[in-house]
């Protein structure tokens, strides 16, 4: 026992030498007892307070990190700003989104939200500008919208890869019978070996767009339209409408102190657009009030209305008033509104009032898409790449392709105002028309070209046969490998109408 208690002592005096140095002072030197006992505490705690201590702080910053983890970033519409642990830290949105382009889209959207008219027009926007913007977003939509007209598709029903895979996948192929029982080892004795050796064919085809097809174009102009009753309108100059409350004309009603009405009911389409509506003029004879919505807002010459009031019914006199009268606010504020002219006549007379609409141009038109099917767009592509030639343009729902300019609600709209046609010759104005062209462009003889294999190809098209692989599409012993565009078959925007499969 006393030779073990010492082997245990002599380890731990040899890993602690400093505690075997305190034993000794205690021994030699009573006296020292209290100090050395300090010394001896202080030599056991400080490492403990201070690994504490390391704890301690990496458990703070951790908290401090998970907290800039949840913080959101900040945004001043130019950089995204982020805490770093060296500062505050930033990314410029231009790195992010196509500058110009897709982060201009986010709060046009959030603008249009909640109205169909400006999110068609958004989205005509949209469109035309994925259409010719050099970005990797609008590369991605051609891409996309290009693919289903521009590419062979050849028909995989026979292709014996198909097949054999759709055998497998409808499970009547034995491999599903024995495939999770087990595996059993096999050899396989030398000898000869059969090899397949792949025989290639090739055939063209061509990709002939469909000869006819119809274009939509959904437009909306003006700022009221007439619903009803009397009344007219004239475009009185740029940004200038008059529209008339009541017949023009002169001495088309008699009486002897009659009360005549006229009624004329204005839907108001486009209430941004207006800038200022003013009762300008009046034109009658004897008495008339002019009521809007059942609010009369002028009478004239005077307060007198016989035989509804006190005073001579004739006067002997026809009056044409200028007049200043401010309806901005109900033009503004109510999609429909009803005026109503009243006119006291003794003998001859009529009546009639002119309103003065100034509107800002530039936010005429409410409505401007092209709905165009996607084998349409084939055939515009492809009279715009000169593989196909037109041959008539007629438009069923509005005027003629050669007229330039026409009356909508009281506006002239010109060809020029709209979204530009997709088609020389074809009238933006034209609502709906049709496209009818020659694509027989296949027919003939093509220049003799090498492949990638290292074989000469002269494609030759007699005429009637665009499809010169269906032979080999039903015969189950093929499988379509590759296509590539022929030589002098690609368009000036790079569809190809001919391929070597």
């Amino acid at each position: 026992m006393i030779s073990l208690r010492r082997q245990v002592q002599r380890r731990t005096l040899a890993a602690r030498g400093v505690v075997y140095a305190v034993i000794l002072s205690l021994v030699s030197q009573p006296i020292l007892t209290s100090l050395m006992t300090t010394t001896v505490a202080t030599t056991v705690f400080v490492p403990t307070l201070t690994w504490a201590q390391v704890f301690e702080d990496a458990a703070t910053e951790g908290q401090v990190f998970g907290q800039e983890l949840i913080t959101g970033p900040a945004t001043d519409g130019t950089q995204l700003f982020f805490d770093g642990a060296g500062g505050v830290e930033s990314i410029n949105i231009n790195e992010i989104f196509n500058p110009g382009g897709s982060e201009d889209d986010v709060a046009d959207m959030t603008d249009a939200f909640g109205s169909d008219a400006a999110a068609d027009v958004l989205s005509t926007t949209i469109q035309g500008r994925l259409a010719t913007e050099d970005s990797a977003q609008a590369d991605a939509y051609r891409t996309v919208t290009e693919s289903a007209s521009a590419r062979s598709h050849p028909d995989a029903i026979d292709d014996p890869a198909f097949a054999r895979s759709k055998e497998i996948l409808d499970g009547v192929d034995p491999i599903f019978d024995t495939f999770f029982t087990g595996c059993d080892e096999v050899t396989v004795p030398g000898g000869d070996t059969t090899v397949h050796v792949p025989e290639y064919e090739y055939c063209a085809r061509v990709v002939t767009p469909n000869e006819t097809c119809e274009i939509q174009h959904d437009y909306n102009v003006g700022l009221v339209q007439i619903a009803g009753g009397e009344g007219g309108s004239i475009s009185c100059g740029p940004g200038c409408i008059d529209l008339f409350i009541g017949r023009v004309g002169d001495n088309y009603w008699g009486g002897s102190c009659t009360i005549f009405e006229q009624l004329m009911l204005l839907n108001v389409v486009n209430p941004d657009a207006i800038i200022s509506a003013t009762l300008v003029q009046a034109v009658w004879d004897d008495y008339m009030q002019l009521l809007l919505d059942g609010n009369l807002i002028w009478n004239g010459p005077n307060d007198n209305f016989p035989p509804e009031t006190f005073g001579a019914c004739e006067l002997s006199a026809s009056w044409n008033q200028t007049l200043n009268v401010d309806v901005t606010d109900e033009f503004k504020n109510n999609a429909n509104l009803e005026f109503l002219i009243r006119v006291s006549v003794t003998g001859g007379g009529e009546g009639y009032g002119r309103i003065r609409l100034i509107y800002d141009e530039t936010m005429l038109i409410t409505q401007d898409q092209y709905n165009i099917t996607p084998e349409c767009d084939a055939l515009i592509n492809g009279i715009n790449d000169g593989a196909c030639t037109v041959d008539a343009l007629t438009c069923q729902d509005g005027p003629d392709h050669s007229v330039e300019c026409i009356e909508m609600n009281g506006v002239t709209l010109c060809q020029d105002d709209l979204s530009p046609s997709p088609l020389d010759g074809y009238s933006s104005l034209c609502r709906r028309g049709t496209i009818e062209a020659n694509c027989q462009f296949f027919t003939g003889e093509l220049s003799c070209y090498i492949n990638t294999d290292g074989v000469e190809v002269c494609p030759d098209n007699t005429g009637g046969n665009e499809n010169g692989c269906a032979d080999q599409e039903s015969r189950p012993e093929c499988a379509f490998v590759q296509s590539e565009c022929i030589p002098e078959a690609a368009g000036g925007d790079g569809r190809c109408y001919a391929f070597e499969e």
